[in-house]
């Protein structure tokens, strides 16, 4: 491909990292890329000499991918690049960096708050949290806890341990430990497939769901394996394997929810798809197909915007009730709006209703006798949103995910020798006793550090917050539907 050889190549997202190619002339992208960064990223592979362009071109698989996509495509002509946000105080890899730091002999404890307060992600860094973070890898915050480094409270010093060096070569990185669940036919030994480790986390026994062509019931889930059963004719989730996916950024959602509001204005003018070949790089038959996607949702309800909310109420095949709200503000707001709405509802009914989150909005498994779902909405204040945030956010399968990778990051769950790895079901086994200990000390530093990332990382609490108190001061439109059952 680099001498210009090979006509064309098929690659994942590999071939964007900083790879120098000037035999390139053309990169295609399948589906949105999902950022504007991402997209100038992959597009700056081809025309890669001085004085030439960069051409490339997004090829849509659905009507909504060719929303988002055609929006990034003009916000990168427009180089409206997504804002660069350094994480804060990640404590995780301070107590890992905190280790590394005592390897080759004492340190002044000082010594290290001031080094570490010289980065970006570290330069507020509270020094009652940095304390408590040493007092944790001196294992001084209960049992439970093995030393990393020891602490000379006398003269302000850390010391390495016998195996310190080990734990640090061994285990350092910041990479999180993913895996699959296998998934068994009860009673054999038969493999039908695998499942993401979030999903397996969300799941309990009982539950029914589809992988391949067929349905299956969950007997049991164990530390390693789930065991399952055929089934039929019931309700059953759609799994996911989520992995470290992107989300629609903010932002981006913003963007889109703007050219929503410009698209339905000019409905009404009755000059929607010349308006939007002028205002998007697109040809002739996506602007044909974006404006009848404006058609049809504005002919069947109202159209999600920059600021309209729509919640749509509706019955499934089985007749079952469905509560779907609607945004463009992307994954990480409608994962925090999910955690919120279950836990309001968990108050109201007793139980945790099935729901699911995507960049396009929530969509929720109402139980019977439910009240307004959007009643709920609108009494749902920035500081209700984050107080039920926070209690759904410590049951969910989020935080005890979270957890895990952030206390294999912070030295408490070492792997094997190096070279080895601890098989996941182990570290998960490990993790959990763990979680129990840590969440009965109070300010332990890597509950705080799991609760920090699962709000400003995978959620984004602070948007979220500002879009529901736009809600009520009026800024904010909700508009709701309700529909028939679709069978």
């Amino acid at each position: 491909l680099k001498r210009g050889e090979l006509r064309a190549a098929v690659a994942t997202s590999t071939l964007e990292l900083g790879i120098d190619m000037g035999a390139v002339d053309l990169v295609c992208q399948v589906q949105s890329p999902k950022a504007v960064s991402s997209a100038l990223q992959r597009v700056g592979r081809a025309g890669h000499l001085f004085s030439q362009t960069s051409r490339g071109k997004i090829l849509c698989t659905s009507v909504a991918d060719l929303l988002e996509s055609a929006v990034i495509a003009k916000d990168m002509l427009e180089a409206k690049v997504e804002q660069i946000r350094a994480v804060a105080n990640p404590l995780d890899v301070l107590a890992q960096q905190i280790a590394a730091m005592t390897v080759h002999g004492p340190v002044r404890v000082d010594s290290i708050y001031d080094t570490v307060r010289r980065s970006a992600c570290f330069v507020n860094l509270p020094k009652e949290a940095f304390l408590r973070t040493v007092e944790m890898m001196a294992g001084r915050l209960g049992k439970g806890f093995d030393a990393r480094v020891s602490l000379d409270r006398v003269n302000g010093m850390l010391l390495p341990l016998p195996g310190t060096l080990r734990t640090v070569v061994s285990s350092g990185g910041v990479i999180p430990d993913t895996g699959q669940f296998p998934v068994y036919l009860a009673g054999t030994r038969l493999s039908i497939g695998e499942l993401d480790e979030e999903f397996v986390w969300e799941a309990r026994e009982g539950e029914a769901f589809r992988l391949g062509t067929s349905l299956w019931r969950i007997e049991s889930i164990e530390a390693d394996r789930i065991f399952v059963h055929p089934t039929a004719g019931v309700p059953a989730k759609a799994p996911f394997w989520r992995g470290e996916m992107v989300w629609r950024s903010p932002g981006l959602g913003r963007d889109i929810g703007e050219f929503l509001e410009g698209a339905e204005r000019h409905r009404a003018a009755g000059d929607l798809e010349e308006w939007i070949r002028g205002e998007l790089p697109v040809t002739r038959e996506a602007a044909r197909n974006l404006a009848g996607m404006v058609d049809r949702q504005m002919s069947h309800g109202a159209l999600p915007t920059r600021r309209r909310m729509v919640v749509e109420r509706f019955s499934d095949a089985l007749g079952e009730g469905r509560l779907a709200v609607i945004t463009p503000f992307g994954g990480r707001v409608h994962q925090a709006l999910r955690i919120a709405i279950v836990e309001m509802l968990r108050e109201v009914t007793g139980a945790a209703p099935e729901s699911t989150a995507s960049d396009d909005g929530v969509l929720v498994r109402l139980p019977e006798d439910i009240p307004d779902t959007a009643c709920l909405l609108r009494r749902l204040t920035p500081e209700r949103f984050r107080e039920v945030l926070d209690r759904g956010l410590l049951q969910s399968p989020l935080f005890g995910l979270r957890f895990r990778q952030n206390a294999a990051r912070a030295l408490l769950l070492p792997g094997a020798r190096p070279g080895k790895r601890n098989p996941l079901w182990l570290q998960r086994l490990k993790a959990k006793d763990l979680l129990q200990v840590a969440r009965a000390t109070p300010g332990f530093p890597i509950v705080a550090e799991t609760a920090r990332e699962c709000r400003q990382d995978y959620l984004d609490c602070d948007t979220t917050a500002a879009i529901l108190a736009e809600v009520q001061a009026g800024t904010m439109e909700v508009a709701e539907s309700s529909s028939p059952s679709c069978r």
